[in-house]
């Protein structure tokens, strides 16, 4: 409030007053150029002077005096500041700053102390810019007028207000002492800039203490009432505030009221009810008195043979006490019995698991023997074949001794020369050897797999006599082929000691020598004989019985093979049941255990029962006894004081209902209360905190601010008045009524349009201001 105060006051002031360019009558109006950096090359005064016949003529003197104020003009594009004639023609964004200096300082007594403060001055400063090439035209503490075509720009400069006044600080007024001009221009170029200069800001027939009395008068009552209105909203908020305690305990009070009627109303609500099962009761406890009369005479004769049954029950437990004592002994026992039978599960089924890999790998087994037995079948008929010839080999090896042998008789008791040759002989045997042997690596390759398989046979608990059979008449083959190799090295050995040789001998000892060749060489026959049938021999029993009992044996091997996954199969599943059953007998365990305590329990209160019963019996006399003097009381005065009980309780929970119903109206309406007081004390304690708030914050500052500030900027306002009233002289000592400075500042233009643009127009002294000044009059 006190910032539009003083806002008013300046602009009321300032408005006041008007910016006239004709001469008055007793006025000096004084007319500068300007450059364009606003530094005076020529000053012209005018005043209005009276001719000898009394009319008013103009006169014009120029003068050297200094001007009250100075100006300082800088010009920037774009933000870099340039000069006037580097300006013209460019492109950008333009400033032109306008800074105005007050040089009418003088120490005045102000507010009971001696201040600097400047002589009050106006500064309006205008100028036409064509909105062809210049846009976005702005003004500071001023305006823009825009035509259409061109802009009329008006802007306003207080230079020394702002140190003059000395506005407090939260006063937020901006007084410029500057005029800053902002155009987007294109080929830049300015005409003249006129400004107008006053030192009469405040008209002086103005009084401001007289105008502003009513509001220093208005601000007290104001002040006198805010004063008040806190005194009142305290006490409302003092008010309302117990107005609210004292409803909250009203409420609070009512509402152990209503907890209490409802617990009373369902206290006679359950009376009520109460009383009439009691009444119903009544009834029925008559009709049960009756019956108690003549259950309670049952009873007695009953408990005679309850007793029998006691002593039986007793007798009978004692017995089911040894019994379960033996149960539990026994399930205890099968408990042990069980875990070992799951722990041997556990060890055939891994053994079981073991049987059926044996039984694949002797399969495996089984089917390469097979396959060998049929090859050494092969190998055997073909040795047998080789010995059959060598035999006949040496047969005919025979018959020719026996013919060199005739014919060495014939010339018995002659010497004669003779080479005999036996290396084909020894040729014939070493084929012989050859073939043997090939037998006996056959027939032992085929024992070895015969033992290999008897072995997985005898693990799986398979009968191996056949196998083993024909293990031991391979081994007697062998031995006979390794002897029959044997002596075939003897006859090596002696048919060497005869090697091919000539000597001369006599027919008798070739007859001799004969002799021995032809009983070796019977013997090489015989063996030769022997060997191939015994090879006959052999490869029959391979073909015929080895190879089928390698087949029986395979056919068996898969049947243990297929036995031993049933084994495994039925192995896991018994582990399984042992595991199971091994739960199950635990469980028994304990549950024979809790038999066996719990018979033992029986077997005490079965006596206990039995010693119950005699005292049953006793009391059962006393009980038939009682119930007959019951059920008479019952009869004649239980019945009708309860149906008395009923019709009371039944009015008391009608009135408790009433009650009931009117103390919820009464809560509910309490609540209300509390609700509403509770706002209101809410409400008054808020609006006396605004109050106060308001009060000290608003009412009271803005009085100390119009009884202290403004007070203090309405004299400093009266002082600036009387030195701007006291400003009346400038180029003489006459007094004037009115000074006014008029400033034209010359313009920023090319020479024409068609000179170069380097070319500038400066006002000097040849271009004469006086009819500049003529027009500025008319």
């Amino acid at each position: 409030m006190f910032r539009k105060a003083v806002a008013s006051m300046l602009l009321c002031s300032m408005l006041m007053y008007t910016m006239p360019v004709m001469a008055y009558v007793n006025d000096e109006n004084v007319y500068t150029k300007m450059d364009s950096t606003g530094k005076p090359y020529k000053v012209i005064v005018t005043t209005t002077e009276k001719d000898e016949q009394g009319n008013d003529q103009n006169v014009e003197n120029e003068t050297d005096k200094e001007l009250p104020f100075d100006c300082k003009i800088t010009y920037k594009l774009d933000g870099k500041e340039i000069t006037a004639s580097e300006l013209i023609g460019k492109s950008g964004k333009v400033t032109i700053k306008m800074e105005y200096t007050n040089k009418l300082a003088q120490d005045v007594r102000v507010n009971g102390k001696v201040e600097k403060m400047y002589t009050p001055m106006l500064v309006v400063a205008g100028l036409i810019v064509d909105n062809e090439n210049n846009s976005n035209i702005e003004v500071t503490k001023g305006k823009v007028i825009d035509d259409g075509n061109k802009s009329i720009v008006l802007g306003i400069a207080l230079p020394g207000m702002d140190e003059s006044l000395k506005l407090p600080k939260d006063v937020d007024i901006d007084i410029p002492s500057t005029i800053e001009i902002k155009m987007d221009a294109k080929n830049f170029e300015l005409g003249n800039i006129m400004t107008f200069t006053s030192t009469k800001l405040f008209d002086k027939t103005i009084n401001l203490d007289k105008e502003l009395d009513e509001v220093y008068s208005s601000i007290n009552e104001l002040q006198d009432a805010a004063n008040k209105l806190e005194d009142g909203t305290n006490k409302l908020k003092d008010g309302s505030s117990k107005l609210n305690d004292g409803a909250t305990e009203l409420d609070n009070g009512v509402g152990t009221l209503a907890n209490g009627v409802n617990s009373l109303k369902d206290g006679t609500s359950k009376l009520n009810s109460g009383a009439k099962t009691l009444n119903d009761g009544a009834e029925v406890l008559a009709n049960g008195t009756n019956s108690l009369k003549n259950g309670a005479e049952a009873l007695d004769t009953g408990t005679i043979e309850i007793q029998t049954g006691a002593d039986s029950l007793k007798a009978g437990t004692s017995k089911l006490k040894e019994g379960a004592s033996s149960l539990y002994g026994g399930i205890t026992a099968l408990d042990t019995g069980v875990d070992s039978a799951y722990s041997g599960a556990k060890s055939v089924n891994s053994g079981a698991s073991q049987v059926r890999d044996g039984a694949s790998k002797i399969s495996s087994g089984v089917d390469a023997l097979t396959s060998s037995i049929d090859d050494l079948g092969g190998n055997i008929g073909t040795a047998a074949s080789g010995v059959k010839e060598i035999s006949n080999s040496v047969n005919e090896l025979s018959q020719a001794a026996k013919n060199i042998k005739s014919l060495a008789e014939s010339h018995n008791n002659q010497t004669v020369t003779a080479t005999v040759d036996v290396n084909g002989i020894i040729s014939q045997i070493d084929s012989i050897k050859t073939v043997v042997s090939g037998a006996i690596s056959g027939i032992s390759t085929a024992n070895s797999s015969l033992v290999n398989a008897k072995a997985a046979l005898e693990a799986s608990g398979q009968d191996v006599s056949s196998i083993q059979t024909a293990i031991e008449e391979n081994n007697g083959n062998i031995t006979s082929l390794n002897n029959y190799l044997g002596q075939l090295d003897g006859y090596k050995t002696l048919i060497n000691s005869e090697a091919t040789k000539t000597e001369t001998y006599n027919i008798s000892d070739v007859i001799a020598g004969l002799e021995q060749i032809d009983a070796l060489l019977q013997r090489l026959s015989t063996g030769a004989t022997s060997a191939s049938e015994g090879l006959s021999q052999i490869q029959s029993g391979v073909q015929n019985e080895l190879l089928s009992g390698a087949q029986d044996l395979s056919s068996g091997v898969n049947e243990l093979k297929s036995g031993a996954t049933n084994l495994a199969t039925g192995t896991n599943s018994l582990e399984e049941g042992l595991s199971s059953l091994s739960k199950g007998s635990k469980g028994a365990v304990a549950g024979s255990k809790s038999l066996s305590d719990g018979i033992t329990e029986a077997d005490t209160g079965a006596q206990a029962l039995s010693q119950g019963i005699g005292q049953v019996a006793s009391g059962a006399k006393s009980l038939s006894s009682g119930a007959k003097q019951l059920n008479d009381s019952v009869a004649k005065q239980v019945v009708p004081g309860v149906k008395a009980l009923s019709n009371g309780t039944n009015e008391l929970d009608k009135g408790a209902s009433e009650l009931q119903s009117g103390v919820n109206k009464l809560k509910n309406g309490t609540t209300e209360l509390s609700n509403g007081t509770k706002e209101l004390s809410s409400g008054a304690a808020e609006l006396a905190d605004g109050m106060t708030k308001f009060n000290n914050d608003g009412i009271r500052k803005l009085s100390n601010k119009i009884n202290g500030d403004l007070r203090s900027v309405t004299n400093r306002i009266e002082k600036l008045q009387e030195l701007g009233n006291e400003y009346n002289k400038f180029s003489s000592d006459e007094e004037r009524e009115s000074i006014k400075f008029i400033s034209i500042i010359d313009s920023i233009k090319s020479s024409s349009k068609e000179d170069s643009d380097e070319e500038m127009i400066v006002e000097n002294e040849n271009n004469k201001i006086d009819s500049k000044v003529e027009e500025s009059k008319d």
